[in-house]
């Protein structure tokens, strides 16, 4: 690999990092939660790119409430997150897999700081960090405005959660990607029904 993309790879995980560190905190706050040790950065949450992010992902987590007990339980090991994330990308990346992930991570956050899994609310951010650094990094770094990708990709607005066919079928596409994702269609066990709408 060269200097730069080396270099741009290497501004990318730290903007995911950044990215997923602020929506971890979005998502503790929401639920009236200590965010520690993660904080709303002003700059970040003032950009149409996290508000993008903020919307799909909680759009994700609000269909498909399902329990991440298991994922909280006893000690939580970063294997076990390596295994949902292999999972997740197992058959490439997309963005709609991109925003299953900030999902996920926001959710597992949540049980795990009511549970009282301290240590793995602040692990969290560095296991997404060696994600953004990986595969993952060099996808982004791939698409046509890196990160903004998203906002460009995701143009129509964030469907409201009345149901409506547009709503359906905008929210399918986006889900789409995370059909047959293994450890993580368990939890996420009402995504295959939807998408297969």
């Amino acid at each position: 690999m060269n200097d730069k993309s080396t270099t741009t790879t290497t501004t990318t995980a730290k903007r995911g990092g950044e990215l997923m560190r602020t929506y971890i905190a979005h998502r503790l706050e929401r639920e009236c939660l200590d965010a520690r040790p993660y904080a709303l950065e002003a700059t970040i949450v003032a950009s149409p790119l996290f508000a993008k992010i903020c919307a799909l992902a909680d759009e994700v987590e609000y269909r498909y409430v399902v329990s991440y007990d298991d994922m909280c339980t006893g000690d939580v090991k970063r294997e076990q997150f390596a295994v949902v994330v292999t999972d997740l990308f197992r058959s490439g990346v997309v963005w709609g897999r991109v925003m299953a992930l900030f999902a996920y991570v926001g959710a597992v956050a949540v049980q795990c700081r009511q549970t009282n899994q301290e240590a793995v609310v602040e692990r969290l951010g560095a296991w997404t960090d060696d994600v953004f650094r990986g595969r993952l990094g060099r996808w982004i770094d791939a698409q046509p405005r890196g990160w903004d990708t998203i906002v460009d990709h995701f143009r129509k607005p964030v469907p409201t959660i009345v149901s409506s066919t547009t709503s359906i079928h905008w929210t399918a596409s986006v889900l789409l990607a995370v059909v047959g994702l293994g450890s993580v269609a368990v939890i996420l066990a009402t995504l295959q029904a939807f998408c297969s709408l």
